[in-house]
C-alpha cells in the first residue's frame, strides 16, 4: 500500500523525538554512558556513514531524526539499502506520513537480533505488529529480507552504542489495521462515512508522558490519543486492535447503495398507526384499539429508525474474527470449512461464506496489520439471515391467555420428549417448549400472539401445535385433536394491494370448497369425528408436532423495534360445544402451541423449491 496523506492514525504520538521521553520511565531500555554496546557510534552516525543507506538518511533528515537516535535510548532499526524502495515517492507525502508510515514502520524500541530459530512479533514505534522471524532458511522482517553482502557476509546484528541495525533488502510496507483501512481504501466512502461517525478519541494515559500539575489539573509533556471506534466495538469488532485478526468485508460504494435499498423496502413505518391492546385485555370484549403516535414511544423518528435499521443491518455482518474455527479457513486454506459457513464476530452464523468471499465478488483484498480486508462489489448474504429473518414467536415468552384461563410454560429437556413425534437436527440438543392453556370446566381459552419484530414484507404464517402426549409423563390416555380458529388484526394488504387496518378470519387453505357440508359441521357421534368443518376451522394431528400452514399476508408496514405489533388470536371453534360430552370426550379445549412463525417467500423458495406462492397443503 502506498503511503497517504490521509490516514487516520490510531496513536497520535507528537514527534518520533517524543519517544526519548520514554527514558524517565524506561531506564532499563536506556543506554548508560560508561556501558559497552560493541560499538563506539550512535545509530545516526552508523546510518549516516553508510554510503548504501544515504536514501534512507535522506527521509531521516526529512523528519529530523538526527538527535532522537543519537540519544542514549535503544533502538532496533531495520534500514532499507538504496535501490530497493522509491525514496521520491516517500518524500512526496507529509511529514506526518513519512514518519507514521514509513520511520516509525522501520524502528523499534530494544534489541531486537536475528539469530537462531527466530519467530518473534516486534511492535514499531506506530504501534504495528510484524513478524521477526526465520522463514525458507533467511532472516525476514515483515516479509522483507534481511540484507548480505555480495559476499555473503550477513549486513544485520550491526552494533550501536544506542541500538542494533539491520539492513533490509526493501522497505517495510506499512499496513494499515482494520480501522485505519476505512481512511485509506479507495471508493468506500459510504460505509467509511456511516462506520467514522462513531469515532471516539480519548487520552491514552498509560502511554502519555505526565508533566506538572497546573492549577490543580494534571499536564502531559507527551499527550498520545488513542480513537476507538464505538460501532465496530459494540460489534465485538476490535479492528484498531494490532494484536487481533479479521477479515473485514467492505462494500464499494455501488454495492453498499444497492444493497441498503434493498433492504430499506423491509422497514416502511407507518407514523401514525393503530394498535389492539391485548396484553391488557382481560376478555374477548375488553380490547382496545389505540392509535400510536411518535410522541407515544419517545418521540422517534421514523424515517431515521427505517435508516438506522438498515444501516445495522449492512455493518452487523462486515466483521469475522480470523480466529473463530469458522473463519480460519478464510486465511490458512488448509483449516476446516465448516459446511461453508462462516461467523461474524457478533455471532451471527451465515451458510454461504464461500460466496460471501468469492473472488467474484472482491474488488481489492488488502492485506491489514490485524488481518485482511475486502472490498466487494456483491453484498452475497441471503436476506433470510440477515435483513428479513424468518420470525418464531414462542408461546413461552410472547403470548397471552385470557377468559380467566390459566397458562403454563413448559420447557421439555431431551429425557421428557416423545421422540416418536418430533425430530431434531443432528448435532442439535433436543429440548421443546410449549405455552399451554388449560380449559376451566366450561370454559374455552383463547391465546393471543403478538407478532413481533415483523418486518413490511410478505410472510407464508405457520402455527406450531404438539400433541398432549409430547411428554412423557403425561398420563393421558386418549390423545384429543383441537378444532381451533384463528384470527389476524392489524394492517395488512387487501387484493387490490392497497393498506388497510383490520382483521381477518383465517380459512384452512386445505378447505374444499365445493363440498362444504352444513355451515357448523356434522359430529358423527360413532366415529368421535367431525366429517365437515366450518371453512376457518383447523384440526391438528395428533401423529406428531403438527406444523400447520395458516395463510400469506402481505404486511405494508414494518414493526420491527417498535413495541407494538399486530397479532393472531387462536380460540376454540365454535364447533367445541361444552354442553355435549360426547364432542368434548373427542377433541381438546386445551390449547398447547409452540409458535407462530413467520416465513419470508423467498425463505420458503429456498426451503421448498415451487412452493413459496402456494405451499403444499398439509395432509
Amino acid at each position: 500500500m502506498k503511503l497517504t496523506n490521509h490516514t487516520v492514525l490510531i496513536m497520535l504520538a507528537a514527534t518520533l523525538g517524543a519517544a526519548t521521553s520514554c527514558t524517565d520511565r524506561n531506564d532499563w531500555n536506556t543506554v548508560q554512558e560508561d556501558s559497552n554496546a560493541g560499538a563506539g557510534q550512535s545509530l545516526w552516525q552508523n546510518i549516516v556513514s553508510e554510503p548504501e543507506l544515504s536514501d534512507f538518511t535522506q527521509v531521516l533528515n526529512r523528519v529530523n531524526l538526527s538527535e532522537t537516535l543519537s540519544a542514549s535510548h535503544f533502538y532496533t532499526i531495520w534500514a532499507p539499502l538504496n535501490g530497493t524502495f522509491n525514496a521520491d515517492s516517500v518524500l512526496s507525502c507529509t511529514d506526518k506520513a513519512i514518519q507514521e508510515q514509513f520511520v516509525k514502520n522501520h524502528i523499534a524500541e530494544y534489541n531486537h537480533p536475528a539469530s537462531g530459530q527466530l519467530a518473534e512479533r516486534v511492535k514499531t514505534l506506530n504501534q504495528k505488529s510484524y513478524d521477526f522471524v526465520l522463514q525458507n532458511g533467511a532472516y525476514t522482517y515483515n516479509d522483507v529480507p534481511l540484507a548480505t553482502a555480495a559476499d555473503g557476509t550477513p549486513l544485520y546484528n550491526l552494533p550501536s552504542s544506542n541500538g542494533t541495525l539491520h539492513m533490509l533488502q526493501g522497505k517495510s510496507e506499512f499496513l494499515p489495521n482494520g480501522f485505519e483501512a476505512l481512511s485509506m481504501l479507495d471508493d468506500i466512502s459510504q460505509i467509511a462515512g456511516y462506520l467514522n461517525q462513531y469515532n471516539d478519541t480519548a487520552l491514552d494515559l498509560t502511554n502519555s508522558v505526565a508533566g506538572p500539575i497546573v492549577n490543580g489539573r494534571q499536564t502531559y509533556l507527551d499527550s498520545v490519543f488513542t480513537v476507538r471506534n464505538t460501532m465496530t466495538n459494540r460489534l465485538r469488532a476490535r479492528i484498531e486492535n494490532e494484536d487481533s485478526t479479521y477479515s473485514i468485508l467492505l462494500p464499494n460504494d455501488d454495492a453498499y447503495t444497492k444493497y441498503y435499498n434493498t433492504a430499506k423496502q423491509y422497514y416502511k413505518y407507518l407514523a401514525d398507526f393503530q394498535w389492539q391492546n391485548v396484553h391488557e385485555s382481560t376478555t374477548t370484549s375488553s380490547y382496545t384499539t389505540t392509535k400510536i403516535t411518535s410522541a407515544l414511544i419517545g418521540g422517534v423518528d421514523f424515517n431515521f429508525l427505517s435508516d438506522s435499521i438498515t444501516k445495522r443491518n449492512i455493518v452487523d455482518y462486515l466483521f469475522y474474527s480470523n480466529n473463530n474455527k469458522y473463519n480460519t479457513h478464510l486465511v490458512l486454506p488448509e483449516a476446516p470449512n465448516y459446511n461453508d459457513t462462516v461467523a461474524t464476530t457478533y455471532y451471527d452464523k451465515l451458510t454461504n461464506g464461500d460466496e460471501i468471499f468469492s473472488p467474484d465478488h472482491i474488488v481489492q483484498k488488502e492485506k491489514l496489520s490485524n488481518g485482511y480486508a475486502y472490498v466487494v462489489d456483491t453484498l452475497a448474504f441471503k436476506p433470510w439471515e440477515t435483513y428479513n429473518p424468518e420470525i418464531t414467536i414462542p408461546g413461552t415468552a410472547n403470548c397471552r391467555i385470557i377468559n380467566e384461563q390459566s397458562k403454563t410454560n413448559v420447557r421439555l429437556s431431551e429425557e421428557y420428549i416423545n421422540k416418536d413425534l418430533v425430530s431434531f437436527k443432528e448435532g442439535v440438543l433436543p429440548s421443546l417448549s410449549f405455552a399451554w392453556a388449560k380449559a376451566s370446566d366450561r370454559g374455552k381459552p383463547e391465546m393471543d400472539f403478538y407478532l413481533t419484530g415483523a418486518r413490511s414484507t410478505t410472510y407464508n404464517v405457520y402455527v406450531v401445535i404438539p400433541p398432549a402426549n409430547i411428554d412423557v409423563r403425561d398420563s393421558t390416555t386418549a390423545v384429543k385433536p383441537n378444532i381451533l380458529n384463528f384470527e389476524y388484526n392489524g394492517y395488512y394488504k387487501n387484493e387490490k394491494g392497497s393498506s388497510v387496518y383490520g382483521k381477518i378470519s383465517i380459512e384452512n387453505p386445505n378447505y374444499d370448497k365445493d363440498n362444504p357440508g352444513v355451515v357448523e359441521g356434522s359430529y358423527n357421534k360413532t366415529t368421535g369425528k367431525y366429517t365437515n368443518l366450518k371453512n376457518i376451522d383447523f384440526v391438528n394431528d395428533t401423529s406428531k408436532v403438527d406444523t400447520i400452514f395458516l395463510m400469506q399476508i402481505s404486511l405494508p408496514y414494518s414493526y420491527a423495534s417498535l413495541g407494538y405489533y399486530p397479532n393472531i388470536k387462536i380460540t376454540n371453534s365454535s364447533s367445541i360445544n361444552v354442553l355435549k360430552a360426547d364432542i368434548l370426550n373427542s377433541y381438546t379445549r386445551d390449547i398447547r402451541v409452540c409458535a407462530i412463525i413467520l416465513r419470508p417467500l423467498d425463505y420458503e423458495e429456498y426451503l421448498n423449491p415451487g412452493e413459496a406462492e402456494e405451499p403444499k397443503a398439509e395432509e
